[in-house]
């Protein structure tokens, strides 16, 4: 009775993680290569945000989306499907600038174009919060742990779900509040 139960759950769990993507990945894995290109263009903006945010440098973080997707793309056979399409697309552009973080030191970061401040254009953004608080929040985001500030971006500027969180990072739901919490703590204190 333990065993049907079990079973059942599992088959649960399996349904709950319904991917949209996985009808795309199938016709990848069987030779459709031209078929990559919709995850690319569905997931190019995200990833490239999420390495920006935890970079601060926009130009880096358009190569090492590049990296991330040609990585993605030649290691689409390792994909077990335990978890959605872009759980793994992520867990790929958090190793990738982690990398990188290590690799280089860290020097003076340029914004994206929309919010360059030698661009003299109207942007909602800019007349919202303008470009000098912009740079303000980045470089705070900036001095963050790694962890709190990786939590943190993943959380309350890609949205995403404890859930999600908890798959990308392997890290549990607790100790993710924690590391969000923390960071809030510290950003509070940073831009006072």
């Amino acid at each position: 009775m333990d065993e049907e139960l079990l079973q059942e759950k599992g088959e649960r769990r399996q349904q709950e993680i319904q991917d949209p993507d996985e009808e795309v990945v199938e016709r990848c894995l069987v030779g459709d290569s031209g078929c990559y290109k919709e995850l690319v263009e569905k997931y190019h903006e995200q990833i490239i945000s999420l390495i920006y945010r935890l970079s601060g440098d926009y130009h880096q973080a358009q190569d090492i989306a590049q990296e991330v997707f040609v990585s993605a793309y030649f290691s689409l056979k390792k994909f077990k499907k335990r978890s959605k399409f872009f759980t793994y697309l992520y867990q790929i552009a958090l190793n990738k600038c982690r990398d990188y973080l290590k690799n280089i030191r860290r020097t003076e970061r340029s914004l994206p174009e929309e919010l360059s401040a030698d661009d003299k254009a109207p942007s909602p953004v800019r007349e919202v919060i303008g470009t000098d608080s912009i740079m303000r929040i980045q470089k705070a985001l900036d001095s963050l742990p790694y962890e709190y500030r990786e939590a943190f971006i993943l959380r309350h500027i890609e949205n995403l779900s404890y859930n999600e969180m908890k798959n990308i990072l392997g890290a549990s739901v607790g100790a993710l509040k924690v590391r969000i919490h923390r960071a809030r703590e510290m950003l509070m204190k940073l831009l006072r």
